[in-house]
């Protein structure tokens, strides 16, 4: 049985160990932002090869988890339009394990951009992949996009419309582009125009 003195000395290593984790998660909370600083001040320089040479140092290997890491490298490629290392990064998450936030994330940014690629065979296995997740919340607007871009439809027309009337600036103005390409769907030119330019203007908004 332990002294109150081995009591105190206990707790006060306890508290010891605690307090120098905090200051390590600390430390590296900083250093971590400070390269991701770092790193989109290279990628807006367009200066990729010293951007990959941060990202392959052995510091950023130790602050940064492999996923973390993997998917700034994608976001690196995503901003340099490298379409073949682009399509190998994302085919690369298919085979490491990956957390259920993760998986939904890396299916809907996988979903954007092949959507904006007109991509169909990669936007049919990523929609597919965010319809049966159990977690992403995103389905809504993922089947939206779905209709209007891929299946070329005009069923959320009304809903659309609805919806728009209750929201401001840049929310109202993403609205007005998805109903102005169902206006293009139908082959409404006056009012696909009248939404995309209703959309430039709400974009401006300082909302």
């Amino acid at each position: 049985m332990m002294t109150g003195f081995q009591s105190n000395l206990m707790l006060y290593i306890v508290i010891g160990c605690l307090i120098v984790c905090i200051g390590i998660n600390i430390i590296v909370k900083v250093i971590r932002n400070r390269k991701l600083h770092q790193m989109v001040l290279l990628l807006n320089a367009k200066k990729f090869k010293e951007f990959d040479r941060l990202l392959e140092s052995k510091l950023v290997k130790l602050i940064f988890d492999p996923f973390n890491i993997d998917y700034i490298r994608l976001n690196g490629y995503l901003y340099k339009q490298n379409k073949k290392e682009i399509d190998k990064a994302f085919s690369s998450f298919d085979h490491v394990r990956l957390t259920a936030k993760q998986k939904d994330d890396i299916d809907l940014k996988a979903f954007n951009y092949y959507l904006s690629e007109n991509d169909i065979p990669k936007i049919e296995k990523y929609y597919h992949n965010i319809i049966h997740s159990e977690s992403n919340k995103m389905k809504k607007e993922v089947k939206r996009l779905y209709d209007i871009y891929v299946n070329k439809g005009s069923k959320y027309l009304d809903e659309l419309m609805a919806e728009t009337n209750t929201l401001r600036g840049k929310y109202k103005a993403s609205n007005e582009l998805l109903i102005s390409a169902i206006y293009a769907n139908l082959g409404n030119k006056n009012k696909e125009k009248e939404y995309r330019n209703l959309a430039e203007t709400h974009l401006n908004d300082n909302v």
